[in-house]
């Protein structure tokens, strides 16, 4: 609310003197609040998150949206009374502009500046490459080397492993961090062995790489 003080007059007396004493209240704003500052858009998929710094004397805030830069804008949002909001349903590749605006009883404050986002649908990460399986001179054990995805944010490798031969199915034997090589050991002596390595990211976990075999020493 707004930080006007109202002051209301009240009179002491005493020793034949009449003083007048002052005492301060907040009374209802008197001004249209300030323009909201330090907004800020985080796009998503087909989705855009919203943030900004509370406005002084605003009761709620006004979200309002193009799909030109600098307007004109429509208002996609009434009455919010956060500091946050989420637009869904949004198209992905589409840019949009916002602004946001803040209301009491007096009025609206003029736009804040403008935001800029542009959502993106979730794309997992590529898969690795050249992956080879090559059974070493140690027994009961496969060394794998691959080259790791050329997608941007890796966190993880996962190793998958079949007996069954190159179709699969696989199962899931390994979560490693960020890596281009794995040994399996314990195996079996004379099994053939087959393998398939994924990459994870934020975005999720990627397609199968080529598959490689080797038999056991």
């Amino acid at each position: 609310m707004s930080k006007d003080l109202l002051k209301s007059q009240v009179y002491w007396r005493g020793g034949g003197a009449s003083l007048p004493l002052f005492i301060g209240h907040n009374g209802p704003p008197t001004n249209p609040p300030g323009t909201p500052t330090g907004l800020a858009a985080t796009p998503g998929n087909s989705q855009v998150s919203l943030s900004w710094s509370a406005s002084a004397g605003a009761i709620s805030y006004n979200v309002k949206r193009s799909t030109i830069s600098d307007g004109p804008y429509t208002t996609i949002a009434s009455g919010v009374t956060t500091t946050s909001y989420l637009n869904t349903g949004l198209n992905n590749g589409t840019t949009y502009y916002f602004v946001i605006s803040a209301v009491n009883a007096i009025g609206e404050s003029a736009n804040s500046s403008q935001v800029i986002a542009t959502p993106q649908a979730i794309v997992a990460p590529n898969p690795p490459t050249n992956l080879n399986a090559t059974a070493p001179s140690q027994k009961k054990r496969i060394n794998l080397t691959w080259t790791q995805s050329n997608s941007g944010g890796i966190t993880q490798n996962k190793v998958y492993r079949s007996t069954n031969g190159s179709g699969g199915p696989y199962s899931l034997i390994a979560t490693l961090s960020p890596a281009s090589s794995y040994s399996n050991t314990g195996l079996t002596s004379g099994t053939t062995y087959f393998y398939v390595v994924t990459a994870v990211s934020a975005n999720g976990e990627s397609a199968f790489s080529n598959y490689s075999g080797a038999k056991a020493r």
